[in-house]
């Protein structure tokens, strides 16, 4: 008996010890700094090297690597051996050159990855000694490195890429911290925003990956680089790539339209990770990487750096933004909306979904999987029948006039031809086709949907299962009204439940909406081969008349707009 108790006595000890192990955060990790030049260390993971680039000797450990990485650099290390290791992808040199050389490190190497000399593998499953160069994620092997030719062309994206003798740091004597000196005017520079945690470990992934293939300062961490954003201010030609979900491009315009931005407002093109992704699909960047790919580094760097050539390549689009005021028992809230609101029994799925994902997180490990539980809840919704007799306290008005609303379970005013990544809810194939951008609350017939015409489009549902159909292909939704400002009165001292660009909130009611139109913001098209030479003359031919004064900046904007608008993108 007293053996047996030493005995789990002595487990316990074992499993506590490896849990502690398993759980604890090394020292270094807790000094991490946002400077450029210095290392960003993160736990090892599956892609990091399991040697140690001070000692040479392997990361070993129970159940995973026993180290750490560096997100920028990519090496990894003992967390002991992390401070003797100085040099990182350097963001800011002292002197200026005009040839680039390769930085070679020796990274965690995709197994499908070839050397960029004799072209055989050298993934690191393959080859532990091969290098990648931290610039243009070339890799070689080791036996090959000083027959490749030393000048690195950052795989054709150099015109797009800060010179690190551009970006200065301050002395000890300056107040101000980083500063970017003006740009030749050859360089179009492209600053990556990006949300680690968006999809999961695709956004950790995708982070890595765009910090290989441009300078550190131009990649941007929302959570912990966002007010280096300032830097760019003023800045020519930019172009901003956001990595993340319809979240962080909201997050990202509010920065530039609603807040005190200096200068020109960049253009903004898509890298999707989220769950929803309706922009990226309207402006024809797709609905997202499947984890599968996105988990891969290998895979992850081919998708950032055709990425920043597609951002790099894009024509700007507008996209209406529409102010939405909610006043409950004299309170009075603000919100602005690109996508679409959501009242009723659309907004309690969402809502339901969100309070699940927060509290049991670890069912959310793939759209696939997301997919599954939001329809769950929407049968859910189906046998409840919570808003049976919704529409019932709400009246509707549509630019001056009183919309009838049927008996209907939720009601939807959508801005884009996208719902929940990617549905056409409003169906434009089948409508009355007009030119004319003219309020249509009072007519039987409506327009085609388009996100930059100044008009909001309403339309109703009849319940859960009704609006599975309509996500499906089965049904459509009851089109209710197409205008330019809607006031909204819900009656009843019951919460309301409404979303707006899939995040849910509730209020009090009873409840009074008012939603307008607030303005408009640039959003790059992804080209296609299809129309992308014209396009891209036509816009070649307005830069330069502006250029050479022919037209000016303000005449430049209005032919811009009228061409987005006339070509439909």
């Amino acid at each position: 008996m007293l053996i047996e108790l030493w005995a789990i006595l002595a487990l316990l000890l074992i499993v506590g010890f490896a849990y502690l192990k398993l759980n604890s955060t090394p020292r270094i990790l807790m000094h991490n700094t946002n400077q450029p030049n210095t290392h960003r260390w993160d736990h090892a993971s599956d892609y990091s090297l399991a040697l140690c680039a001070y000692c040479n000797k392997p990361l070993e450990g129970w159940f995973r690597l026993e180290g750490i990485q560096c997100k920028v650099c990519g090496i990894s290390c003992h967390h002991f051996c992390a401070r003797k290791i100085k040099v990182c992808k350097l963001a800011s040199v002292s002197t200026y050159k005009d040839s680039w050389s390769h930085d070679w490190k020796k990274v965690f190497i995709a197994k499908e990855k070839k050397c960029s000399y004799c072209s055989s593998l050298c993934g690191s499953v393959y080859d532990n000694s091969s290098f990648q160069c931290s610039w243009c994620a070339k890799c070689v092997h080791q036996k090959c490195i000083d027959l490749v030719v030393p000048d690195c062309d950052m795989d054709g994206c150099k015109n797009h890429i800060i010179h690190p003798a551009y970006v200065k740091m301050p002395n000890k004597k300056e107040k101000n911290h980083l500063r970017i000196e003006k740009l030749p005017k050859e360089i179009q520079p492209i600053v990556i925003i990006i949300n680690p945690k968006s999809g999961g470990q695709i956004g950790e992934t995708a982070l890595k990956a765009f910090y290989s293939l441009v300078n550190p300062i131009q990649v941007i961490d929302v959570f912990c680089d966002y007010s280096r954003l300032k830097l760019f201010e003023n800045m020519n030609d930019l172009r901003i790539l956001i990595a993340g979900g319809d979240g962080t491009v909201s997050k990202l315009l509010g920065t530039l339209y609603d807040e005190d931005w200096k200068g020109e407002k960049p253009p903004i093109g898509i890298f999707p990770l989220g769950t929803g992704n309706d922009l990226s699909v309207v402006f024809n960047w797709g609905k997202g990487i499947k984890s599968r790919k996105g988990k891969n580094i290998g895979s992850m760097i081919e998708c950032a750096h055709d990425a920043i050539k597609s951002t790099c390549k894009a024509y700007p689009s507008n996209l209406d933004r529409w102010a939405i005021r909610f006043t409950s028992k004299n309170k009075t809230k603000s919100f602005i909306m690109c996508n679409y609101l959501g009242i009723g029994v659309d907004a309690k799925i969402a809502d339901d979904f969100d309070k699940l994902r927060k509290s049991k997180p670890y069912l959310f490990q793939s759209r696939r999987g997301n997919r599954i539980i939001y329809s769950h809840l929407g049968g859910m919704e189906i046998i409840n029948k919570a808003f049976k007799n919704f529409t019932s306290r709400i009246t509707v008005n549509c630019d001056g006039k009183s919309l009838e609303i049927p008996s209907l379970e939720g009601i939807l005013f959508l801005n884009i031809p996208s719902y929940a990544g990617g549905v056409d809810l409003w169906g434009n194939r089948d409508d009355f086709i007009s030119d004319s951008s003219e309020s249509f609350a009072d007519k039987k017939s409506f327009a085609l949907q388009d996100k930059q015409d100044g008009l909001l489009e309403m339309a109703g549902i009849y319940n859960s299962l009704h609006l599975g159909e309509c996500q499906v292909g089965f049904s459509q939704v009851l089109k209710l009204g197409q205008g330019r400002k809607y006031k909204i009165e819900i009656s009843g001292k019951e919460d309301i439940v409404f979303q707006i660009d899939g995040e849910p909130y509730t209020a009090k009611g009873p409840v009074s909406i008012e939603i307008f139109h607030k303005d408009q913001v640039k959003i790059l098209v992804k080209a296609t081969e299809r129309h992308h030479y014209v396009a891209k003359k036509a816009l070649d031919v307005i830069s330069w008349a502006c250029d050479r004064g022919v037209i000016d900046a303000t005449q430049k904007n209005i032919i811009l707009d009228e061409f987005s608008r006339r070509s439909k993108i």
